[in-house]
């Protein structure tokens, strides 16, 4: 295989979980039904349209995350630095598995069991238990649990290790896209405004950061061979998206795919049909409402419809679609019983 890192079957599995249909107020809106976690992370696997759409964007964010900095480790590595790329990327991966229980918990407390525990635990502690309860190593445990380094204490001593300062670090250049660490502590004040740390935490956050961006580019330095690698470079482009990245989102999709075409073939129909230009493009706004073309998500499907006549629900060879196929795939690996997967082995190549 062409790429050195890859995930663990294990790890993915680990954003699993159930979920179920509830009624919901929120604000003086009518209520309406929406699907969430009962038990587990319930970030992949989503076979509802409307679910597989609300949560891409914290995989969006968990996925570029996990490019960067497994990226970094990689070359790091390469220059001869003590550091795990493996380690790094099982860490990113489930970082943020506690998310939507958290959000969930604060958005419909009416609605989920033990929702001020919940808040109170807050997104990393959630997702502390669920790594623990999918006994998943202590070193991926302690990683995410540092993550957090205002629950936890001092960044400076949290942040003990180059794995943990590599995945910090990546998370602090990536929100739904790559950015400077300037631009990214200016987005990170919202978390200030909503009360979860205070602004001189947040600006010590900034210049532990600097600090560790400054040491990591270091390593790619030198009077011999000029700088090798430069904060600027790395960007939405660069480095490039890894293929086993593009087989999760690929799978991620798949997971709602039936769905999908069918709503946008109602789409179609409606248009088609429409009584007037007005009612056509009242119809255009709901797509767009629907399949957001400036969200990663919807581009991707609007893509997909163009390139697809229907829904594409292959299986592998053993019966799994979506994301339980990836997480088979990358089992397989784990336990070095490879079997080829022909959609993996496609979207390596491009």
């Amino acid at each position: 295989m062409k790429e050195y890192t890859l995930p663990r079957g294990d790890i993915l599995r680990v954003l699993q979980g159930k979920t179920v249909p509830v009624g919901v107020s929120v604000g003086s809106e009518h209520p309406k039904q929406v699907r969430i976690v009962e038990e587990g992370a319930g970030m992949i696997g989503l076979e509802d349209l409307e679910e597989n759409r609300d949560w891409s964007g914290i995989m969006n964010h968990i996925l570029r995350t996990a490019r960067v900095a497994t990226f970094l480790a990689e070359r790091l590595k390469n220059t001869g630095v003590e550091i795990d790329p493996q380690i790094v990327l099982n860490t990113i991966l489930v970082s943020h598995s506690g998310r939507r229980q958290w959000d969930e918990a604060r958005w419909y407390p009416d609605s989920v069991a033990n929702s001020a525990e919940k808040v109170e635990k807050g997104d990393h502690g959630i997702g502390v238990e669920l790594i623990k309860n999918a006994g998943i190593s202590s070193t991926i445990i302690d990683n995410v649990a540092s993550s957090s380094p205002f629950s936890n204490g001092d960044p400076y001593v949290t942040l003990d290790t180059l794995e943990k300062q590599a995945v910090m670090y990546a998370d602090y250049r990536t929100s739904q896209h790559v950015m400077s660490l300037d631009e990214r502590f200016h987005d990170l004040q919202r978390v200030v405004d909503d009360g979860r740390i205070t602004q001189a935490q947040l600006e010590e956050l900034k210049l532990w950061a600097v600090d560790i961006e400054t040491q990591i580019f270091s390593h790619f330095k030198s009077e011999e061979k000029g700088t090798l690698l430069d904060t600027g470079d790395i960007t939405d482009e660069y480095p490039k998206e890894p293929g086993w990245e593009k087989y999760i989102r690929r799978l991620y999709v798949q997971d709602a795919e039936q769905g999908i075409f069918d709503k946008l073939a109602k789409f179609e129909e409606r248009i088609v049909s429409a009584s007037s230009e007005e009612e056509a493009d009242a119809i255009e706004e709901e797509v767009a409402a629907t399949f957001p073309e400036e969200k990663w998500w919807g581009k991707y499907i609007r893509n997909l419809y163009i390139q697809q006549s229907g829904p594409n629900l292959e299986t592998d060879a053993h019966g799994n679609i979506g994301t339980e196929r990836a997480i088979a795939f990358f089992s397989s690996l784990d336990i070095g019983d490879i079997y080829d997967d022909s959609l993996y082995n496609q979207l390596n190549q491009n």
